[in-house]
Formats: C-alpha cells, structure tokens, sequence
C-alpha cells in the first residue's frame, strides 16, 4: 500500500492517519528510509510497511470519518495578539475573582 502527502502533513501525521497510533513511526519511517522529524514533500507517495505497532480503533475512526491529521508548520512566524493567557499577568491583564 501507500499513501501520499498533503501539504503540512509530517512523518506523526501520516503515522497516525495510516496505522492509528504514533507507535509506529519507526517502521513507517525506517520502511521510507526517512527520520521521526522528516519534512516531507507535498504529494510524495511512500509505502506503507507492516507494523505490529498499530490501533484499529483510531485508524477504523479516522477512515470512517475521512480524517487527515496535518499539524506541520506553516514556516512563518505566529504572533500573539496580546490577550491570549501565555502573556497575561495575574492581577494585571488577568483578572481573577
């Protein structure tokens, strides 16, 4: 079998859309002969070895539901607008009570 790669997708994405579980992303990755934190190219196609190392719930779900995990980076820059918790101060700009 194999499976090609959407844009922002990353080895753990297609790990987890093809076998269900991230336990597996040494034998996808070893089979592709690629690293856990390859990037790799939007459309590549690459095989889908056996793994032992798979949930057939999550994969049975994500196929039933047409799921395709994609959290790679974009490769700009994020930035806060200010009000998000991870810069408020407490008694400050977070207000408790």
């Amino acid at each position: 079998m194999e499976t090609t790669i959407l844009e922002r997708q990353n080895v753990l994405d297609i790990t987890l859309q093809e076998y269900g579980s991230i336990t597996a992303v040494f034998d996808f990755a070893l089979g592709n002969g690629l690293g856990i934190t390859s990037e790799p190219g939007i459309g590549e196609d690459f095989i889908l070895p056996k793994s032992e190392e798979y949930d057939p719930d999550i994969l049975g779900y994500y196929q039933n539901y047409n799921i395709k995990p994609v959290t790679g980076s974009t490769g700009g820059q994020v930035s806060p607008d200010d009000k998000g918790i991870g810069v408020m101060i407490t008694e400050q700009t977070f207000i408790i009570g």
